[in-house]
C-alpha cells in the first residue's frame, strides 16, 4: 500500500488521499472525516475529509515503537450495508466513541514539525497497527479503535 500519498490542505482544511489502487469500498464517517474500508476484506485502506486544525492541540506526536502484525478490519458479516449510504463509525462501534470524540467533536492533535495528525487518544498501553506508510491505528485491550495517527506527505499552506 505504498502507493498512497497523504496531503493536508490548510486552504480547504482537508485531508486528501491519493490512492492509486481502487477496490470496492465501504466508507464510515467519523464526524466530517471518512474511513475507507475494503469491502471484501473489511481492512482499513485510508482516511480523508474535512478536518480543520485551528482548534487542534499543538504538540509533539511520537510514533509507536512496537506494532502488532495484523490488519485493522471490520467484520462485514456483522452489518447490512447499502451502497451510497453514509454510516457513522461510532454508531457501528460505540465503544470507540469515548476515545475518538469529546462532546461529539473529534479529539485532534497536530504536530506541524513532524507532519502528523492524531485523532483520538493515545497512550503506552495501546496495540498499534501500521496500516500503510501514512496511517497507524491504536486499539485498546478489547480491540476498540482508540486513535488514528496520520503522517502527512505534503502540507499546502
Amino acid at each position: 500500500m505504498d502507493d498512497i500519498e497523504m496531503i493536508y490542505n490548510f486552504k480547504e482544511h482537508g485531508l486528501q488521499c491519493i490512492n492509486k489502487t481502487r477496490n470496492m469500498t465501504i466508507v464510515l464517517t467519523l464526524c466530517t472525516m471518512q474511513l475507507e474500508f475494503d469491502y471484501q476484506t473489511g481492512n482499513l485502506i485510508t482516511i480523508f475529509g474535512y478536518l480543520p486544525l485551528f482548534n487542534a492541540k499543538k504538540k509533539n506526536i511520537d510514533l509507536p515503537v512496537v506494532f502488532i502484525d495484523t490488519d485493522f478490519s471490520i467484520d462485514m458479516n456483522d452489518f447490512v450495508y447499502c451502497p451510497g449510504v453514509a454510516y457513522e463509525y461510532c454508531e457501528w462501534f460505540p465503544n470507540s466513541e469515548k476515545y475518538l470524540l469529546k462532546g461529539g467533536i473529534p479529539i485532534v492533535c497536530f504536530d506541524r514539525e513532524n507532519k502528523r495528525i492524531l485523532i483520538g487518544t493515545k497512550d503506552q498501553n495501546d496495540k498499534s497497527i501500521k496500516i500503510n506508510k501514512n496511517i497507524i491505528c491504536g486499539l485498546d485491550h478489547d480491540c476498540n479503535l482508540k486513535y488514528l495517527l496520520i503522517s502527512i506527505d505534503l502540507i499546502i499552506e
